[in-house]
């Protein structure tokens, strides 16, 4: 290959590099992503989800518990939201509750919004709706232990909520 051949050549290469980058920049702004998560063990022992027979409450920790909100945004600014948790699972109106507050305070719709539970059998009982064979009735709770559910329930569904927020906070070019 003679020199003329060569700076054709380069000069081609050095085009398509040229045309190429701007393509790949572009490629990567059209989405975005924002990733937080937050510990959601109990502070203090708490009757155990998912063992129908278990006598008393949890007595220590082994590893904390986690929330993690994943929110994706493409080129149009739609965005979807995915939140894990390391419970044993949540039922439908705890679900409804989260995606409406998500929905007004974050504008994410419900259809845009997945959440997962674990199954995790070492997480604590959270206060659901009469229908869920994993609520309340279904392991006896005192009135104390009800009551600490319903708290930790109350601050969990908040605390799912602002970290769908705090996962928008982080979006950056993915």
């Amino acid at each position: 290959m003679g020199v003329p051949q060569k700076r054709v050549l380069l000069v081609l290469l050095a085009v398509v590099l040229l045309f190429l980058r701007p393509v790949a920049s572009a490629a990567s702004d059209q989405w975005q992503a924002g990733v937080t998560r937050a510990v959601i063990t109990p502070e203090k022992p708490m009757w155990m989800a998912g063992y129908a027979a278990r006598t008393k409450p949890a007595e220590g920790k082994v590893h904390d518990l986690h929330a993690k909100a994943l929110v994706l945004q493409d080129s149009q600014g739609n965005r979807l939201a995915i939140v894990t948790l390391d419970l044993l699972g949540i039922d439908r109106a705890m679900r409804d509750w989260i995606a409406d507050r998500v929905e007004q305070r974050h504008g994410i719709a419900p259809k845009d919004l997945l959440i997962n539970a674990s199954h995790t059998h070492s997480a604590p009982v959270i206060c659901e709706s009469a229908y869920s064979i994993y609520g309340h009735s279904f392991y006896d709770l005192t009135p104390e232990q009800l009551e600490q559910s319903n708290a930790y329930s109350d601050r969990l569904q908040e605390r799912i909520v602002g970290l769908v927020g705090e996962a928008i906070a982080e979006l950056s070019s993915a």
